[in-house]
């Protein structure tokens, strides 16, 4: 049986940009690698019930431009937090605010998603919610994605400081 051209080619752009990783190094147009981190995400429904939580990893460009976050979804690795070194105040901007946020009872507030350029190829946007899920305040992120089901994630107070501290850090290494 022969393959066509054309869908042998389809289907090796479509394995290079999903993000597939061999031993740390990114196979995509841009050379990166990923690195775990130590913080944890938890991932919900769409009713909102804790699923069970995940690792969360860097991806971070090889010439040091760009970075983003890495987070395994329901249909597989959901590229978030998108940055180069322009974007990070306004990343900690986000995460003073979100830290600094006093909830009132049933309150959720939408925010703007800071540009995820490096999304995930069938993702749209995120959107980024601040509210309160079983009892704790979270930074909720929501992927709204074309071909499979959305994926919620959420960090607390304590997952938001090390998401801070982490694009600090990014600071220092991007160019």
């Amino acid at each position: 049986m022969r393959i066509p051209i054309k869908l042998g080619v389809a289907f090796l752009l479509l394995f290079a940009l999903a993000g597939c990783t061999a031993v740390g190094k990114h196979i995509a147009p841009w050379p990166s690698t990923i690195y775990k981190t130590d913080i944890y995400g938890s991932k919900y429904n769409t009713k909102l019930h804790r699923m069970y939580g995940t690792d969360m990893y860097l991806q971070l460009e090889d010439n040091k431009k760009s970075a983003c976050l890495v987070i395994q979804g329901y249909s597989g690795a959901i590229f978030i937090g998108g940055t180069d070194k322009t974007l990070l105040p306004e990343w900690n901007s986000l995460f003073d605010e979100f830290l600094a946020w006093q909830p009132s009872p049933g309150e959720v507030v939408d925010k703007f998603l800071v540009i995820d350029k490096n999304a995930h190829v069938f993702a749209t946007d995120p959107s980024l919610k601040f509210m309160v899920l079983d009892g704790k305040k979270q930074l909720v992120i929501m992927t709204d994605e074309l071909i499979f089901p959305s994926d919620i994630f959420a960090f607390d107070e304590k997952q938001v400081k090390q998401l801070k501290s982490l694009y600090q850090q990014l600071n220092n290494t991007l160019i």
